[in-house]
């Protein structure tokens, strides 16, 4: 053995629900473990967070063309409570979609227990 890691397995994208949660063809739904991406038209509570959660979903759209790559950091837990996984999504170049988005202002850090982000304030 040459000690290097397995190449990690990159999933195939099937569609983008929103800033926060994709649906790969092998996992089905799968939500960011860290982020939370403001609602979409319907659920958001202004049209503010309704246009910044259309700049997640396409920014997302855009870096998983090529596949992502999912990671579960030690001790998170697998599944949320409705049993879907929960993962830290990166870009098949590597790149950590989830920091991305917190970096342009686009998803918050989630919080278990804290109360949702206002994305009607500027």
């Amino acid at each position: 053995s040459d000690g290097l890691d397995p190449p990690e397995q990159v999933y195939r994208v099937a569609h983008v629900i929103d800033g926060d949660t994709i649906v790969t063809l092998e996992h089905g739904n799968v939500p960011f473990a860290i982020t939370a991406a403001p609602e979409t038209a319907g659920r958001a509570r202004c049209p503010r967070e309704a246009a910044i959660a259309e700049q997640a979903k396409d920014y997302v759209a855009r870096r998983i063309a090529d596949g992502v790559i999912l990671r579960r950091e030690p001790g998170e837990r697998d599944v949320d409570r409705h049993r879907r996984l929960l993962r830290h999504v990166y870009a098949a170049d590597g790149g950590d979609i989830e920091q991305e988005l917190i970096a342009r202002g686009l998803a918050v850090r989630f919080v278990h227990g804290a109360k949702p982000h206002d994305w009607c304030r500027p």
